[in-house]
């Protein structure tokens, strides 16, 4: 798995599962993309695995200014 880090500080990945892929990591934040059985979708999961928060985005870029609004 390669870790390519980004200049705003977040690590783009690509990492499959059956369901999501993971994009983009920061922390104990990740974006994921999800995928319905025809593996087509434009929703992107925002994911903090310290406090369990799990919030749909339709953009990378919305979900990382969620993150960085987030107290």
């Amino acid at each position: 798995m390669a870790w390519i880090p980004l200049k705003d500080g977040w690590l783009d990945e690509s990492s499959e599962g059956p369901y999501t892929e993971t994009l983009q990591t920061k922390g104990d934040w990740s974006i994921l993309r999800l995928y319905s059985t025809d593996r087509v979708s434009n929703d992107y999961l925002l994911r903090n695995t310290k406090t369990g928060l799990r919030h749909p985005f339709k953009s990378i870029e919305e979900a990382k200014q969620f993150v960085k609004e987030f107290k």
